[in-house]
């Protein structure tokens, strides 16, 4: 992206993806305060991320995944109080994920497939819109938080597959009644015990065989098949209007059994592609009668 391109200050959206684009992303992007759509999924880019994204108070939707980007995430994502979907899967992030990150608008979060370790930040169910959260194929250790009553109450669907990640998922999370929950519950090829203990998984996964050696190019993968096949194709309105403006109160079992949805007009067509081909594949154990692995 030539810097040039960085002058156009009244830029909203910025639709570059599915292109063979290099380089890299200029931390002149924070000059851009008017931003809502930056979509560079898709290419070749390389480096870091911009620090400066954090200026861009503005954006609601930015997609980064499927490039060579490397370093960590930065904090610095936590200004953009706006932000709705944030998609930096398949790509080389190392570091942990910070906590700055879980904003009450976020609603689609895609960190899979890259090298982030550490834990799953404490806060993560104060993104209480969130309805996909997107983890698997990493380095995470640790065991998932407990979450609040209310917290994360429109969640859909949750991967912490293929990382290495170890006890019993809490049952403030299987009280949301998650159609697709993707974790390490199956014992390591079939000897052992499961790494995860879940009562509401959708799919279970083979764990790891040796969590202290094991690096995410021998944890097995999501079958291509079972992953969406395109990144969103045309530019939606603001979702954030079709979700609730305050968190629920009542418990989950009070809740109406019909989670809000955002509707199809409002949202991308499709949800970005995670392209699992930097690890090798295997089938998980069994699928989700609603929807594919």
């Amino acid at each position: 992206i030539p810097e040039e391109f960085y002058s156009n200050l009244d830029l909203q959206w910025v639709h570059l993806k599915n292109n063979s684009l290099s380089g890299t992303i200029s931390d002149r992007i924070g000059d851009l305060s008017k931003i809502t759509y930056f979509w560079t999924s898709s290419n070749e880019f390389l480096g870091t991320i911009p620090t400066t994204f954090g200026n861009c108070i503005n954006l609601k939707w930015l997609e980064l995944q499927n490039n060579n980007l490397n370093g960590p995430i930065p904090e610095e994502f936590g200004n953009m109080k706006s932000i709705i979907d944030l998609y930096v899967g398949n790509n080389d992030l190392t570091g942990t994920i910070p906590s700055e990150i879980f904003g009450k608008n976020m609603t689609n979060l895609h960190l899979n497939d890259n090298q982030l370790s550490g834990p799953v930040p404490q806060n993560y169910g104060q993104s209480w819109r969130l309805e996909e959260l997107w983890l698997n194929n990493n380095r995470l250790t640790g065991t998932l938080p407990i979450i609040a009553e209310g917290e994360l109450s429109y969640l859909v669907e949750l991967r912490i597959n293929n990382n290495k990640m170890t006890g019993e998922v809490d049952d403030s999370l299987c009280q949301n009644n998650l159609d697709v929950f993707h974790a390490d519950c199956q014992p390591p090829y079939g000897e052992g015990e499961p790494h995860i203990v879940c009562g509401c998984c959708t799919t279970c996964f083979s764990s790891p065989s040796s969590l202290p050696s094991s690096s995410p190019s021998s944890f097995p993968s999501e079958s291509p098949s079972s992953l969406p096949s395109s990144s969103p194709s045309s530019f939606p309105s603001e979702a954030a209007s079709s979700s609730p403006s305050t968190p629920p109160s009542s418990s989950p079992s009070k809740r109406p059994s019909a989670r809000p949805t955002l509707s199809p007009s409002k949202r991308p067509s499709a949800r970005p592609t995670s392209s699992p081909s930097k690890r090798p594949s295997s089938r998980p154990t069994r699928s989700p009668s609603k929807r594919p692995s």
